[in-house]
């Protein structure tokens, strides 16, 4: 018995359509002063808060993931990277290598990819230069709201919006 799903042709092809230039350049296409607008009230919303470092986070990526990536890494011989932006509070864990092999037994893999798909908040898996490269990516901070600008973002909305209907 064999199974096959093909479904590159048909991605490929809708990526070329929306991304191609046979769209109208005026087609949808917000004002300037919608955009300054749109701007302006991301800005303000974001400013509310503030970010703060997640001590359960750090623990947790110090703690748990990083050993469980070191001893895979040792194991399987490749390369691990964990790059923290202290100020920020944003990390990310790297591994590179020619494989990764889990046997039935082994729950040390399965258990760390479980884990690190769980925490991060991106992460991606692709093969570059014949390595198989993994990369988890990690919002270490809470955000905590400082002010309240509600009534100016809800204002702002109805003035982009009152722009896009025009």
């Amino acid at each position: 018995m064999k199974f096959e799903a093909f479904y590159k042709e048909a991605y490929d092809a809708e990526m070329e359509e929306l991304f191609s230039d046979h769209a109208s350049e005026t087609e949808n296409k917000p004002s300037k002063d919608s955009c300054d607008l749109l701007m302006k009230k991301a800005d303000l919303e974001f400013s509310q808060y503030k970010l703060v470092k997640s001590e359960k986070c750090y623990d947790y990526l110090l703690g748990n993931l990083y050993p469980k990536a070191a001893e895979i890494a040792k194991m399987q011989g490749g390369n691990l990277i964990l790059d923290i932006d202290e100020e920020r509070h944003t990390g990310k864990l790297e591994y590179w290598g020619a494989f990764l092999m889990s046997t039935s037994g082994d729950t040390l893999l399965m258990g760390f990819l479980v884990s690190a798909m769980t925490m991060a908040d991106q992460f991606s898996f692709e093969v570059k230069d014949s390595l198989l490269h993994l990369e988890f990516f990690f919002e270490l901070y809470n955000l905590v709201k400082m002010k309240d600008y509600s009534k100016e973002i809800e204002q702002l909305g109805l003035k982009i919006k009152k722009l896009n209907t025009r």
